[in-house]
C-alpha cells in the first residue's frame, strides 16, 4: 500500500471535516457527530478515496471509493482504527455494517453480535458479550424460574421511574434493574445508579444491573443519544439491534419473561423503541407491558427531562413535586453542584 497515505484529520479543522462529509456523501453515507477520530487515505496525487472514524468504542463512517475497493484499502482503515482504539485504553470495539459485508469484518476477527434488518452488529477485543454474560451469572437470582425487567437511564431518578418500578417489582417475583451504563448523560452512571439504589430500597425483590456494553448504548443503540433527523431515519433497526440483544444474550440468562416500559407519548426515537419491542419481545417468549406514564399534580406527567429544564429555571417547587425524596437530597447536596452547574449551562436533551 505504499501508493496510499492515511492522514489523521485534524477535527478542529472545518474545511477538513467538510472534505470527509463531502466525499461520504458521494459514496451515499453520512458522517456522524460523535466522533473522536477520523483517518482518510489519499491516493499519490492526494486525491481522497477512503476514510474511517472512530467514536468512543465503535468504527464508523467507513468507505472506500468503489474503485479502489479490490486494494483493500476498507481492511487497511479498520486494522489502523483498531489499533487506536486499543491504544485508547477500549477493551471492546464495535463496528455496524450490512449484512452482505459482514464476512469481510469476521475475517479480521470480529464476532457477530447481533443483526436487525440492515444492520449487523459485530465486535472484537479482550471483553465481550460473554463476559457481559458472566456478570449475569454472578448476580442471578437462581431461586425464580420467571422474573421481570426493567431498562432505565434515570437521568435522574424521578417519581415516574419509581412508579414504573414499583409496579414492575409488584408484577414479578425478582425483576432485574437494568441501569444504562453510558456516560452521555448528565448525571454520572455512578449517581444514577446511586440513586435509583437509594429510591428503591423498599422493594425487597430487585437486583440492580450494569448496562455494560449491551443495553442502550453508544454500540447497540446510537440513535437514542442522536436525535438528529439523520439518526431518527433508521432509529428503528437499531432499536430492534438492542432489543433483539437483550431478547438473545440477557433475558435468556436471568430467566426474563417479562419487560415493563413507560408509555412514550413524546420522543419519536424512545417510541420506536417500544414499537421495536412489541415486534422482538413475544417473538422471543417475552412479554411486553406499557403502563401509562406518572403523573403529578401541578407540573403533570413526569419526566426527567422536565427535571433537567425545572433545574435551569431554578424552579425547586417543581423539581420537588417530580422527584422522590432521595433525589431531592442529593439535587440539594454540595455534591451536586458541579452538575447541576453544568445542567445550567448545556441545553441538550441528556
Amino acid at each position: 500500500m505504499e501508493e496510499f497515505r492515511i492522514h489523521e484529520v485534524s477535527l478542529e479543522d472545518k474545511n477538513e471535516v467538510e472534505r470527509v462529509r463531502t466525499f461520504l456523501e458521494s459514496i451515499n453515507l453520512n458522517y456522524e457527530e460523535d466522533i473522536s477520530l477520523t483517518i482518510t487515505v489519499e491516493d499519490q496525487q492526494g486525491n481522497l478515496i477512503g476514510t474511517g472514524s472512530l467514536g468512543d468504542k465503535v468504527i464508523k463512517c467507513v468507505g472506500v471509493k468503489r474503485e479502489y475497493e479490490e486494494y483493500g484499502i476498507g481492511t487497511k482503515i479498520v486494522s489502523y482504527l483498531l489499533k487506536k482504539a486499543y491504544e485508547l485504553g477500549k477493551q471492546t470495539v464495535f463496528i455496524f455494517t450490512k449484512p452482505q459485508q459482514a464476512e469481510k469484518f469476521q475475517e479480521l476477527g470480529f464476532k457477530e453480535v447481533a443483526r436487525s434488518g440492515p444492520i449487523v452488529l459485530l465486535e472484537t477485543g479482550i471483553k465481550t458479550i460473554k463476559d457481559y454474560q458472566t456478570y449475569l451469572k454472578s448476580i442471578k437470582n437462581n431461586v425464580v424460574e420467571s422474573a421481570g425487567a426493567v431498562v432505565v437511564n434515570c437521568n435522574p431518578f424521578t417519581n415516574g421511574h419509581k412508579y414504573l418500578i414499583e409496579y414492575a417489582s409488584s408484577h414479578s417475583k425478582w425483576l432485574y434493574i437494568i441501569v444504562v451504563e453510558e456516560e452521555r448523560s448528565s448525571f454520572p452512571f455512578t449517581v444514577r445508579y446511586r440513586l435509583i439504589k437509594e429510591g428503591t430500597s423498599h422493594l425487597k425483590n430487585v437486583t440492580l444491573i450494569k448496562g455494560g456494553n449491551y443495553n442502550v448504548s453508544s454500540a447497540t443503540f446510537p440513535s437514542y443519544f442522536l436525535r438528529d433527523e439523520k439518526a431518527e431515519d433508521i432509529a428503528y433497526y437499531q432499536a430492534k439491534l438492542d432489543v433483539t440483544i437483550f431478547a438473545t444474550h440477557t433475558a435468556p440468562i436471568l430467566n426474563i419473561k417479562r419487560r415493563f416500559v413507560g408509555e412514550e407519548p413524546y420522543s419519536p426515537t424512545t417510541a420506536q423503541f417500544n414499537r421495536a419491542m412489541k415486534e422482538v419481545l413475544p417473538a422471543n417468549g417475552i412479554e411486553l407491558i406499557e403502563i401509562k406514564r406518572a403523573s403529578v399534580k401541578n407540573t403533570g406527567i413526569v419526566s426527567a427531562s422536565k427535571v433537567r429544564q425545572f433545574i435551569r429555571e431554578d424552579n425547586w417547587e417543581a423539581i420537588k413535586e417530580q422527584v422522590p425524596e432521595t433525589t431531592y437530597r442529593f439535587l440539594i447536596s454540595e455534591e451536586a453542584k458541579p452538575i447541576i452547574e453544568k445542567i445550567k449551562r448545556q441545553h441538550t436533551r441528556h
